[in-house]
């Protein structure tokens, strides 16, 4: 009744499919890249759910990191088409290790350019998140956070949205 990941928490279920993914586990051979995941959210570059799904999904595969510049949350699946895309890298407060990039622009518009412009190849995977707070029901519909996995999917990737609610 609770699916194929019975009662597991979130990062334990993406790490989990992550590592099938990944040949079960085992790293990839020197003929295969390694997996390549796209990460965004809707709430920001700066926002501690991002940066706890970075921290945990850079333990197993390359992370693209495109995420929009200000928090996005119930912007939906808005795309920025009259105005200029403006992207710029980010670095780790040492100022020595890029992070990602910071976008002016909506979920959407992240996923595209990460997928177009900015990863160097095609992802294996995009996932958006976690949201901080839930996506479910109607939230569905204006969730930036599930749009973004939706653009990934468009373009043939498979996609993933995380969200979680807490007190």
């Amino acid at each position: 009744p609770h699916g194929r990941f019975g009662r597991r928490p979130p990062l334990a279920c993406l790490s989990h499919l992550v590592t099938m993914t990944c040949r079960h586990g085992r790293r990839p051979m020197t003929t295969d890249p390694i997996m390549l995941i796209l990460l965004t959210n809707d709430d920001g570059i700066y926002a501690p759910g991002l940066r706890a799904l970075e921290k945990e999904l850079r333990r197993m595969a390359e992370v693209c990191l495109v995420a929009p510049a200000v928090e996005q949350s119930g912007v939906g699946h808005s795309i920025t088409f009259l105005n200029p895309l403006i992207a710029r890298e980010e670095y780790e407060a040492e100022g020595t290790l890029r992070r990602g990039w910071a976008v002016e622009g909506s979920p959407a518009d992240c996923v595209k350019l990460g997928v177009f412009e900015l990863c160097g190849r095609r992802p294996d995977l995009v996932v958006s998140g976690i949201n901080g707070g839930l996506n479910a029901g109607i939230n569905v519909l204006y969730s930036g956070t599930v749009a973004a996995a939706i653009e990934g999917a468009f373009f043939g990737l498979t996609s993933i949205a995380v969200s979680l609610e807490y007190d």
